[in-house]
């Protein structure tokens, strides 16, 4: 699936660094951008709010902000991390100052799948829970560049 729309061209972008592949969006439904923010909602929802003529701040989920670049939201990051190889999962040391804003150094990590050693990667704690996303660095000193983390969100309301 190709987004067509150029307002939704850093979805695309980040799309594409993911290594996650753009029809898993089609399970959710259809792609509305409204401002800056990106939702997900049904063709029902969509038609609704056409019918009804109303102007709408937000409608069905929010995937993610459009600034320079798309910033995903918590529950997206989930979702295709769902639907995603490309996972690094750390220890308990290393998932806490993931989640503090810190890179992970090569000792943190237990396990990476990865089929293409470069870009971004879904960080995972054991339980297979996601914790954000990474730069994967190879043959670094600190393999997984904290690009995303849900620490983020906690910080940002302090």
């Amino acid at each position: 699936m190709e987004i067509i729309n150029k307002q939704l061209l850093p979805l695309q972008e980040f799309m594409q660094k993911t290594h996650v592949n753009a029809d898993v969006l089609l399970e959710l439904g259809e792609i509305i951008k409204k401002g800056r923010y990106v939702f997900v909602a049904t063709n029902e929802m969509r038609s609704f709010m056409e019918d009804t003529g109303t102007d709408f701040f937000s409608i069905g989920t929010q995937i993610g902000e459009i600034k320079k670049d798309f910033m995903p939201t918590p529950w997206f990051i989930d979702f295709l991390s769902n639907n995603s190889e490309r996972k690094a999962f750390i220890n308990n040391k290393s998932e806490w100052m993931f989640l503090c804003g810190k890179d992970i150094f090569q000792k943190g990590i237990e396990k990476i799948e990865i089929p293409k050693r470069r870009g971004l990667i879904f960080v995972q704690n054991k339980f297979n829970e996601n914790l954000g996303l990474a730069k994967f660095m190879q043959d670094a000193n600190v393999p997984l560049e904290n690009i995303l983390d849900k620490g983020a969100y906690v910080r940002k309301e302090i």
